[in-house]
């Protein structure tokens, strides 16, 4: 339901791309260092990604994974977001896995994991950003009680979902079980102090998300340094939200629409638009580093993983 929600918002976005786009008709795209930074570093985001999951997977089997071979193979199936999908990366990452000697089912439980702490990367402290800056919040408090409220919530925030997400696979694992009438093989999930940390880490690519929009925001408006945490908080919002329209392909307009609405009390509705449309082109610009990363994975072998004792229960 909530997916058919937000599908729809795409829809209602288009509208007002419809009636602001005669504003940036003609209007050039600025020649700035800023553009080439921001391709570079949402490649590069993606393969900090990787080399996470890489991390996530290896604590799940309890073993050391060769980084940039996780990361290029996350690099291939990134790639597979367009087509067909989510599902396509799955699959493509559980072959992968397959030829490796890895569980599927830990692959499996590594995707889960990994969209999970993606999301709560960016939703938990992109919302609190976003409800304490003073052109978005319905009220406004002094700039130190504002900061120690964000950061207070946001770590507390962070925790809570730490702790609740191993009972909440646990259910979730124990329902589907119950669906099929059988039971699978025994679930090897991460502990507390391992969801914890790889939360934390995977915050790292949100945020190098965030630098990538805020540099293409400067390239084409004016800002401010007080502006920068928003900004890139809006953009990573907004990806996540793009995420949950699942029947929009790369949540195609969703992300734009989002960046649009919250971007323009800031920038202005004109530059917010700018803004939102070049952050896309840029960003499958940068696909193209990402696709130079996966054409490695093509020529990996399996490779033998040495035993480590991890994080995991």
């Amino acid at each position: 339901m909530f997916a058919l929600l937000i599908t729809g918002l795409a829809i209602g976005f288009s509208g007002m791309f419809e009636t602001a786009w005669h504003d940036l008709k003609g209007r050039t795209v600025p020649l700035s260092s800023n553009l080439v930074i921001a391709w570079l570093i949402f490649g590069i985001a993606v393969f900090v990604s990787g080399l996470l999951w890489g991390r996530l997977l290896g604590d799940l089997e309890q073993r050391s994974m060769p980084p940039l071979e996780a990361g290029a193979a996350h690099c291939v199936a990134w790639l597979l977001k367009y087509i067909p999908g989510q599902v396509g990366a799955l699959v493509y990452k559980i072959a992968w896995g397959r030829t490796r000697g890895i569980s599927a089912t830990n692959v499996t439980l590594s995707f889960v994991y990994e969209n999970i702490f993606l999301q709560l990367a960016s939703l938990v402290p992109g919302l609190l950003i976003l409800s304490a800056h003073e052109n978005l919040a319905v009220g406004a408090w002094g700039d130190g009680r504002r900061t120690l409220l964000v950061a207070g919530t946001a770590a507390f925030a962070m925790l809570l979902a730490a702790v609740l997400l191993g009972p909440a696979l646990r259910f979730g694992i124990a329902r589907l079980e119950k669906y099929w009438g059988k039971k699978g093989e025994p679930l090897r999930l991460l502990r507390l102090s391992g969801s914890l940390r790889h939360g934390l880490w995977f915050v790292a690519p949100r945020l190098l998300n965030g630098a990538g929009f805020v540099l293409i925001v400067a390239a084409v408006a004016p800002v401010t340094p007080g502006d920068w945490a928003v900004l890139g908080a809006i953009y990573v919002v907004a990806g996540a939200i793009g995420i949950l329209a699942v029947f929009v392909p790369s949540g195609l307009g969703v992300r734009e629409g989002v960046i649009v609405v919250l971007a323009s009390p800031i920038i202005g509705t004109s530059d917010a638009i700018f803004a939102a449309i070049l952050a896309r082109l840029i960003a499958t610009a940068a696909d193209a580093l990402v696709a130079l990363a996966a054409a490695l994975a093509l020529w990996q072998r399996p490779g033998e993983f040495s035993s480590s004792q991890r994080d995991a229960a």
